[in-house]
């Protein structure tokens, strides 16, 4: 695990600047988003999104037994995995948004919150291998965030 330490560090770095980000769009058009029907879930998705791989690897770097790990990713998905997955849901949305944009939130989830419970059933097992399953998580989790920041920051204003 400790082999792991230099992730933990990148990612743990990028997603608190990533929040920052995440926070300063919501400001910048955040009229916008409270007036909206669907802007307010798409940001409260976003922050999930970002929050699960910054608390992944969070815990990653505390010395620590993997089994342990497992534990706390285990606690990580039953919190954070059910909301995830209620705001990725098909809901009302605008027609002219596209059908691919509807499923990459779905897929998004699938691969965030999958690859953290992966991860989980590895380490619990006693495969260090499970770690491997962060990173699938991980670059998920941050291209669906940029993906809805980038929305909320300059496709708002289209």
């Amino acid at each position: 695990m400790e082999s792991w330490s230099d992730f933990g560090v990148a990612v743990t770095g990028a997603g608190a600047a990533l929040i920052g980000l995440l926070f300063v769009s919501m400001s910048i058009n955040l009229r916008q988003i409270v007036t909206s029907a669907s802007l307010p879930s798409r940001a409260a998705f976003a922050l999930l999104l970002l929050v699960v791989p910054t608390l992944s690897a969070m815990l990653l770097l505390v010395p620590q037994h993997p089994l342990a790990y497992g534990v706390e990713l285990l606690v990580l998905s039953v919190a954070l995995g059910p909301p995830l997955i209620h705001l990725s849901r098909p809901g009302p949305r605008p027609a002219e948004q596209p059908r691919a944009t509807r499923i990459g939130a779905v897929v998004v989830t699938v691969l965030t919150v999958g690859g953290t419970v992966v991860a989980r059933v590895l380490l619990v097992a006693g495969s260090v291998a499970g770690t491997h399953g962060i990173v699938v998580s991980t670059v998920a989790a941050f291209g669906g965030a940029l993906t809805n920041t980038w929305v909320l920051l300059v496709e708002i204003l289209r």
